[in-house]
């Protein structure tokens, strides 16, 4: 998944009803590639949290693909970047064992 731009209250519910799309009993890891998000707000950091909550409860995994300081600041600020697992790129993610 890529989302662009904001991940706000607006653009939210679209894209927790995409991930609901992909939840599959095949499916083990998730990553979201944010590397074009622009603006990452407390709207975007409670759907971040939800999603990995879901994730969790679907046994799936979910790697971030983050490599500039937006997303990672925002978590900070939040105090939940330890919750994360990021990554430079996708085939970084892909990597993992």
């Amino acid at each position: 998944m890529r989302p662009a731009g904001n991940l706000d209250e607006r653009t939210i519910a679209g894209l927790l009803s995409l991930i609901g799309d992909q939840l599959s009993p095949a499916l083990d890891l998730l990553i979201v590639d944010l590397t074009n998000l622009t603006t990452l707000g407390p709207d975007g950091v409670r759907a971040l949290l939800r999603m990995a909550r879901e994730l969790g409860d679907a046994n799936v995994g979910l790697a971030l693909v983050a490599p500039d300081s937006v997303v990672e600041s925002a978590l900070d600020e939040a105090g939940v970047r330890s919750l994360f697992e990021f990554h430079a790129t996708i085939d970084d993610a892909l990597d993992v064992p």
